[in-house]
């Protein structure tokens, strides 16, 4: 595949912010013609691509082919800034010149750049994600050189603080971004949240049951959220389950065996006592219909079949106290912050 085609769109995604997922499909008209050259010289030529691995994606599998390699560029030119210090003052100085000499060099705070609220957007948004310099718009550096949006969070944490005079702020600008500060707007992370907040207080007096999901977007509609259930039974125990539903288009979805895991959590506490005497992690394994029926017919823990195998993967008997129940659980759950923010959320 030509180095100098996968390069160019490489470095627009690179200044832009943006993911080759989304940006091959909005590129400039010119890089949209280097995009079509390099589906066709994938076609062509085979380079390395292996039809089987992406025949299930909807069309052009050349393209999603190219994605991917578009996004290890990426990646690779982030850890090379990370490892290389000359390379990264060299890309902030191309971007930011007059910024460039302000950037420590030495020290323990080496590549970082100190923020007063002289770079503040002057447009009275609620958050900021972004800072400003003559004109453009500059960031802070990923952490995660794959996720382009994956310090929003810590920018608005952060910049937040620049207002408080007794607070210094340092951050690691992003040497690869820039764009005109008309270019740019806030991007906010849909969340949804359906059922009340939890507390054991209420856990306590439940009588009957209490669902609740958690997502990132705006509906469950495509998966990709998280589900509560608190049943009160006859034994004056509460029972509760928690399943963690994957986004129906992750590739969870796409394995060759049609099937679909899910990690699922049930425990067990007792009000008198206010302790948990019983927690269990498992691995439910659904076919691939069956999930999408779960999914499509809008199926929460309440009223959801049994039409899946299961695993299980832990158990705990015992007097387990509420930290220890929340820290297990929010440890199972690694890379799936719903949970965690669940038992956060607290009434």
């Amino acid at each position: 595949m030509n180095p100098d085609s996968v390069d160019k769109i490489t470095s627009h995604c690179l200044a832009t912010g943006t993911e080759p997922l989304f940006g091959l499909f909005r590129l400039p008209e010119e890089l949209d013609e280097v995009k079509d050259s390099l589906i066709d010289e994938v076609k062509e030529s085979g380079d390395g691509f292996d039809i089987e691995k992406y025949a299930h994606l909807p069309n052009q599998p050349e393209l999603w082919f190219i994605i991917e390699r578009i996004k290890k560029s990426i990646e690779e030119k982030y850890v090379e800034s990370f490892l290389d210090f000359d390379r990264f003052i060299e890309n902030f100085s191309d971007n930011f010149p007059q910024l460039a000499d302000e950037v420590e060099k030495t020290g323990r705070d080496r590549g970082l750049l100190s923020i007063g609220e002289e770079f503040l957007p002057d447009k009275g948004y609620p958050f900021v994600q972004w800072l400003e310099s003559e004109e453009n718009a500059f960031f802070i550096s990923r952490s995660l050189p794959g996720a382009s949006n994956g310090t929003l969070q810590l920018s608005e944490s952060l910049l937040f603080l620049i207002r408080n005079p007794k607070i210094k702020l340092k951050i690691r600008p992003d040497c690869f971004r820039k764009q005109p500060v008309s270019d740019v707007f806030p991007h906010s992370e849909l969340a949804h949240w359906y059922g009340r907040p939890f507390s054991l207080k209420w856990v306590g007096e439940l009588r009957g049951e209490e669902s609740a999901e958690h997502g990132p977007g705006d509906s469950s509609l495509d998966g990709h959220c998280t589900q509560f259930l608190w049943s009160s039974k006859k034994d004056a125990v509460v029972q509760f389950s928690m399943e963690e539903l994957p986004h129906k288009a992750e590739g969870s979805l796409e394995q060759a065996d049609e099937r679909v895991l899910t990690r699922f959590v049930h425990a067990i506490f007792d009000p008198a006592k206010e302790i948990f005497t019983h927690l269990d992690g498992a691995v439910r394994i659904y076919d691939k219909s069956d999930y999408e029926d779960r999914i499509f017919r809008r199926k929460n823990l309440k009223n959801c079949d049994k039409s899946y195998h299961k695993a299980k993967i832990f158990r705990v008997d015992g007097e387990i106290d509420y930290e220890a129940f929340r820290h297990v659980v929010g440890a199972f759950y690694k890379w799936n912050r719903m949970p965690i923010e669940y038992f956060e959320r607290s009434a």
